[in-house]
This record gives structure tokens, C-alpha cells and sequence, in this order.
């Protein structure tokens, strides 16, 4: 499988023939200044290839195998994605401040950090995070363990919240965000197999939901935010196609937004 992802990465990257030439701090602010544009996934990419052999450094340097390759994975792509996000060598205050190697020194903090929290909370309590229920707390990311976010049937001012900010998204032709709102609120993501609910959704388990839609799940999403089926079974296929780093991005920015949303933060006190 990671075979696979790495030549996605190797062929978003070939759309920029001088990547390979090019430093990782370079890399790091070529997709920053190119962030709202399609050539942000290339660079991303030609950084992922860039960073690619700290998989199987990491994975190989254990004495115990506790982690396996896809958890290095997992940190390689979510500490870069965070260094991007925070671009701290971009902050007048920060001792990174023009620092040409900057970008490269706060990615590399990054993807160790991700590292040490993942063996962090495998030794202290085997990754089982708690939250406090519907405290602003539990819209934090916590490593690569996901988020917390409450059932909405619980909450009638809240499923009306979800019923407008998917319609508006979905109109905005901005899909992910529309079927993410909903899995995030959705009993059938927050239920183990062993039918108790579990409020910790990360990139594992929404992929595994994606792969799971059936159309019996389109008609209800149709139906239910008042949606042509039709266009949703399209807008929906632009999800199953998306790969797996963009999808990983994307959870990330739609998690940071909700974050930051006041509206959602006022219902959650309610």
C-alpha cells in the first residue's frame, strides 16, 4: 500500500520537473506561496518523497516492533502537514525567523514530535485518549489519535447547524467538507465493532467509512440535506478518488475550521 502512495507522490511531484533540484525549505515555501493553487500538491508531494526514507528509518530503528509502517507513515505526513500549517519560520517572534533553513528545521521538529507522542501514548495508556465530554477541549487534535466530537441527535440546535453548513458547503462545491460534517456527526462513524461508541474519528476510520458508502448511504445524504442524488453520487466520487494525503490535508483544515468556529463553540455549551 505504501508502495502505492509513494508513486502518487513521485507523480504529483514530476508536474514540477526542477522538485528533485530543489531544498526542502524551498519545497516548503514553493507550497505555501502556491497553497490555493493545484501546484500545492505537487510540492507537498515532492516533500513527502523528500522526507520519504524516515519511514523505514523509523520503522527499522525500533527495537520492538510497536509500530508498524504505516503509523511512520502516519507521522511523516501529519508532522509535515503540521509545519505547513503553523509555517513558524514565518512569525517575526520566532527564533526560526529568516532562517533559510527554517522550513526544513520546523518540519523535521515536527515529524519527531509526531514520533514521540505516538510512543507516548502507546506506553502510558495503549493510545486511548480521554476527552472531556462537549468541553471546547475536545475539538483539539491529539497526535494521530483523530477527534473527539459529540452525537448530534443529542443536540437539536446542533443537527440544525450540521443540516446548514452542509447545504452551504455543498453549494460551494467544496464536497469534503459536506461529507466530512457529516461523518463526523454520524452514529455509524462513532460505533466499534463491538457496538460501543467511539468519539475518536482519524484518517483510518473516515477511509474506511468512505470504502463503505453503499447507495442506501447516498439516498439518505440526498434526502436528508434536501440534495439532487444525482450530484451527490458525483460530488461523492470526487471523495473515493481522493488520495490518501490530500484526504489527511483536508481533515486537518476542515478540523482547524470548526475549530475556530463560534457559532459550533456556543452550541457545545448549550
Amino acid at each position: 500500500m505504501l508502495d502505492e502512495y509513494k508513486q502518487i507522490y513521485i507523480e504529483c511531484a514530476n508536474l514540477v520537473p526542477e522538485w528533485r533540484t530543489l531544498s526542502k525549505s524551498e519545497l516548503a515555501n514553493l507550497y505555501i506561496e502556491n497553497e490555493n493553487t493545484s501546484l500545492a500538491s505537487s510540492y507537498f508531494g515532492a516533500l513527502m518523497c523528500k522526507y520519504w526514507n524516515l519511514i523505514g528509518s523509523y520503522y527499522y530503528r525500533q527495537e520492538v516492533k510497536i509500530a508498524n509502517e504505516t503509523d511512520c507513515y502516519d507521522w511523516l505526513i501529519e508532522g509535515l502537514t503540521y509545519a505547513l500549517e503553523k509555517r513558524v519560520w514565518k512569525d517575526p517572534n520566532n527564533s526560526l525567523y529568516d532562517d533559510p533553513k527554517g522550513p526544513e528545521k520546523a518540519m523535521t521538529v515536527c515529524i519527531a514530535s509526531c514520533r514521540a507522542t505516538f510512543y507516548q501514548y502507546t506506553q502510558h495508556d495503549k493510545r486511548s485518549l480521554n476527552y472531556t465530554l462537549l468541553s471546547l477541549d475536545s475539538l483539539e487534535e491529539n497526535s494521530s489519535e483523530g477527534f473527539f466530537f459529540p452525537y448530534h441527535d443529542t443536540y437539536e440546535t446542533l443537527s440544525s447547524y450540521i443540516q446548514e453548513n452542509v447545504v452551504k458547503f455543498f453549494n460551494k462545491k467544496d464536497y469534503f467538507v459536506c461529507f466530512f460534517l457529516d461523518a463526523l456527526f454520524n452514529a455509524n462513524i462513532i460505533v466499534d465493532r463491538t457496538g460501543k461508541l467511539d468519539y475518536n474519528i482519524n484518517i483510518s476510520k473516515f477511509c474506511k467509512y468512505v470504502e463503505e458508502v453503499d447507495d442506501k448511504y447516498l439516498y439518505r445524504f440526498s434526502h436528508e440535506y434536501n440534495l439532487d442524488k444525482d450530484k451527490v453520487v458525483s460530488a461523492f466520487s470526487y471523495i473515493q478518488n481522493m488520495p490518501h494525503y490530500r484526504i489527511h490535508s483536508n481533515m486537518n483544515r476542515v478540523i482547524n475550521m470548526l475549530r475556530h468556529d463560534d457559532v459550533l463553540h456556543s452550541l457545545l455549551r448549550d
